[in-house]
């Protein structure tokens, strides 16, 4: 299946971008995905939050790129799940964060979930509307 994102960022202006994935990829996949509609260079680190449907979350609940606990294997990275794990029809929203000291959040939004398309290379950025500030 093929999950079709909105990933807003928290900022005054609209600025937003449609994403669509297949949902057996990895949040790192979402993760790059992400990155490369934005147009950062993708060499700072982020993290995924799970949160309500009013959008609260809690740093404790992030899935990091890295496992930074004090044992090995302890935390579960964002290459050990798929999308589809965590988001699905019932639990649609997740926030991401960019660049841990610079704290880009993104609230990120399952749209829609399609068939995959023949001749379609995923992940495939839809659709891009406002730029990034400096």
């Amino acid at each position: 299946m093929i999950y079709k994102f909105r990933a807003i960022l928290d900022a005054e202006e609209d600025i937003f971008r449609d994403i669509a994935i297949e949902s057996n990829n990895t949040l790192e996949d979402l993760h790059n995905a992400l990155t490369n509609a934005f147009g950062f260079d993708g060499t700072e680190v982020g993290a995924f939050y799970t949160c309500a449907n009013d959008w609260a979350w809690h740093e404790e609940d992030g899935i990091p790129m890295f496992d930074t606990g004090d044992i090995p294997g302890e935390i579960k990275t964002m290459s050990e799940y798929a999308i589809d794990e965590l988001v699905h029809e019932q639990n649609t929203k997740l926030v991401y964060v960019y660049d841990l000291f610079s704290m880009w959040t993104f609230f990120v939004e399952l749209a829609a979930i399609e068939n995959k398309e023949a001749n379609e290379t995923y992940p495939a950025l839809l659709f891009s509307h406002g730029e990034l500030p400096a």
